[in-house]
């Protein structure tokens, strides 16, 4: 198993698969913030991205960072 930064890259490559999969098949698309951690200089958020019944989550160090 790699480290925690292979890890996390990882899981945002699967909110990207999920997001691209679903703009090509016009399929609608949620993200909903789902925690908000760290201090308020150096905040991390995880979000959700639903389709349909299949939902993927990622963290990031921005809100952009995580898809």
């Amino acid at each position: 198993m790699g480290n925690c930064k292979e890890q996390n890259q990882m899981i945002k490559l699967s909110i990207f698969i999920v997001y691209e999969a679903a703009q090509k098949h016009n399929l609608e698309i949620n993200f909903e913030i789902v925690d908000e951690f760290g201090p308020a200089h150096k905040k991390s958020f995880t979000t959700k991205c639903t389709v349909d019944d299949l939902e993927v989550a990622g963290s990031g160090k921005s809100k952009k960072d995580r898809c």
